[in-house]
């Protein structure tokens, strides 16, 4: 079973509020959790600021579960967001009105869009590729996978890529390297543990799973475990025309790939889950924010897919937020520090659902 949460509009902001202007119903905004498809649940990395501004202009929340890999893939996730918004347009309302007894509640299935962090924002490019119809806008906040021909994601590394991240020993996640890993159970979500400050290795993950990016970026086969073909991310590094002189996870240039032959290398069974492959013209309006200094997602990923919508006329927008690292959103003082972004994101969503 995969579960969701929706966060309705404050009810004492207008009489509208809980059923919308016209009685049709609010607009929802579907958010899909970070994790690097491998951790996390829908109350991972939750984002309040976003909750909080879509409360007070009318629009509900939504966060929902999807499938982790190991043992699922790309396909899966896939798949569970495509259920999901079947089970929005056809389900949900009905199930409100049973859950709260008040039919009054309902959501507006012809007004929606999505938002994401990290992995999330992945989710989001795969919205925008394969539903239909499209919802009507799109935000990504350090989006992953917004180009992966390169060495941040084929290079194994051998030296430290992440900031305060020891490179982890293999030998040490076997239940989680291919083959062994085909075998576990099934994930729908998997809460984020850290030891405490009494513990010998304080504010540390507590679960193996919490290491797995980590682990598959380290290997250079995160691109395996996500498409499930656990011979792609060798049979891509074959194509390397040059070798890039910028060590993995930096800002610097990919190494050159043959888009049309890296296509061919990757299937027509596993091209729709790459987002750089899959833009149209019909993609939603979409904003990207991203840090410029983010090490885990590199900002050229960004980058690449807003070129990519702008070639092809495609509403949409990148902020880079100077300065700062892949989970800006969630340090301390995040509300005070980048309210500007907030709001700016919040009023492009809002504005796209309520116009």
């Amino acid at each position: 079973p995969l579960h969701l949460d929706i966060y309705p509009p404050d009810p004492r902001i207008n009489s509208a509020s809980i059923s919308g202007d016209d009685g049709a119903g609010v607009p929802v905004v579907v958010y899909f959790h970070a994790g690097g498809l491998v951790n996390g649940n829908r109350r991972s990395w939750f984002p309040e600021w976003l909750h909080r501004r879509l409360s007070v202009q009318g629009v509900a929340l939504l966060s929902a579960d999807y499938r982790l890999f190991p043992p699922s893939t790309g396909h899966d996730v896939l798949e569970d967001i495509q259920d999901l918004f079947a089970y929005i347009r056809n389900n949900l309302n009905s199930a409100l009105a049973e859950v709260t007894g008040n039919p009054k509640l309902r959501i507006n299935v012809d007004a929606i869009g999505v938002a994401g962090t990290s992995a999330g924002g992945l989710c989001t490019y795969l919205c925008a590729l394969h539903l239909s119809p499209k919802t009507r806008a799109l935000l990504s906040i350090s989006g992953l996978a917004g180009e992966v021909l390169n060495d941040n994601f084929l290079e194994p590394k051998t030296k430290l890529f992440f900031p305060n991240e020891p490179l982890l020993d293999p030998s040490d996640f076997t239940d989680f390297i291919f083959p062994q890993s085909a075998s576990l159970p099934i994930m729908t979500g998997s809460p984020l543990e850290y030891h405490p400050p009494t513990h010998s290795t304080p504010s540390l993950p507590v679960t193996k799973r919490m290491y797995l990016f980590t682990l598959y970026y380290q290997l250079g086969e995160w691109l395996d475990y996500y498409t499930g073909d656990h011979t792609l991310s060798t049979r891509l590094c074959h194509l390397r025309s040059s070798r890039s002189s910028v060590s993995p996870g930096t800002q610097g240039p990919s190494p050159t790939l043959d888009p049309i032959k890296a296509r061919e290398v990757i299937g027509e069974k596993n091209i729709g889950l790459f987002p750089q492959f899959g833009v149209a013209e019909n993609w939603p309006p979409t904003l990207i924010v991203h840090g410029s200094e983010d090490s885990e997602v590199p900002l050229l990923e960004s980058k690449h897919l807003a070129e990519r919508l702008k070639a092809v006329g495609v509403e949409s927008e990148l902020i880079v937020v100077e300065s700062q690292e892949h989970l800006f959103y969630c340090i301390p003082n995040a509300e005070k520090e980048f309210e500007r972004f907030f709001d700016r994101a919040t009023a492009f969503l809002a504005g796209k659902l309520q116009g």
